[in-house]
């Protein structure tokens, strides 16, 4: 299983949302280039990039930000937060990133989707698939996890190709180092298969993520949890080796 730590970039700055309030902001670095470095240098082979500005506002994407994090890092970037068009796609992989990462537009736009998927290959789209447990059901959720649709994330797996890599969180778990959702992972697993899955949200010790290895997940994403020296990027990859 690969180890991704995450970088969540505000007003050019390395931070940390608790369950995605941005009322709720730990700035953990000023400068996410070195932030990429660093974990370079512990081993990281792939990157996680969210640029909490893009998507709030449109015309407030941190391209200068992820550019500098592009060149810091040798590893695959993968890059999230507020894309929603043809032309910002092409922008990030103009600047050398090498996957896009698609949250509330998977959910309220599949035919675009789906053309994004046709038009670059699913190994270069992720699906970022938000969820609310209730009644031990997975609704999805947009708009930065302001809205709970009615839709699950069952459902929406049956739009899209079995191929399509998913980085899926449980809201309820992000940024609260409480564990993470495995109940929810099992049974998505059983249904999209581990290679395909990333997971994300309370993953907070090695234990933690040996047991996802376990599972059968092929990647976790991580990030307060490195922050607050929990573990550090090094001893999370020789743990899962």
């Amino acid at each position: 299983m690969e180890l991704i730590p995450s970088i969540d970039l505000q007003d050019g700055k390395c931070v940390r949302l608790e369950q995605g309030d941005f009322n709720r902001v730990v700035v953990y670095g000023e400068d996410p280039g070195a932030m990429a470095k660093s974990f370079a240098l512990e081993g990281a082979k792939v990157l996680h990039v969210v640029d909490l500005d893009g998507a709030r506002e449109e015309n407030q994407r941190q391209i200068k930000e992820i550019s500098k994090i592009r060149h810091n890092f040798g590893g695959h970037i993968q890059v999230g937060g507020g894309i929603r068009t043809l032309a910002h796609i092409e922008s990030l992989f103009e600047i050398g990133i090498d996957r896009v990462v698609l949250g509330s537009l998977s959910v309220t736009q599949r035919d675009l989707t789906l053309s994004f998927l046709e038009r670059f290959g699913p190994d270069k789209i992720i699906l970022a698939l938000d969820v609310r447990m209730q009644d031990k059901v997975p609704l999805l959720a947009i708009k930065g996890w302001l809205e709970t649709t009615p839709l699950s994330l069952w459902e929406l797996l049956k739009w899209y190709p079995s191929q399509v890599q998913i980085l899926c969180t449980d809201i309820s778990k992000d940024g609260m180092e409480k564990g993470p959702s495995f109940e929810l992972y099992r049974e998505l697993l059983a249904r999209h298969g581990g290679g395909l899955i990333q997971a994300s949200g309370g993953i907070t010790t090695l234990d933690d993520l040996l047991d996802l290895k376990n599972l059968g997940l092929g990647s976790a994403v991580v990030g307060k949890a490195i922050y607050q020296g929990r573990f550090k990027v090094s001893e999370g990859i020789e743990c899962l080796k």
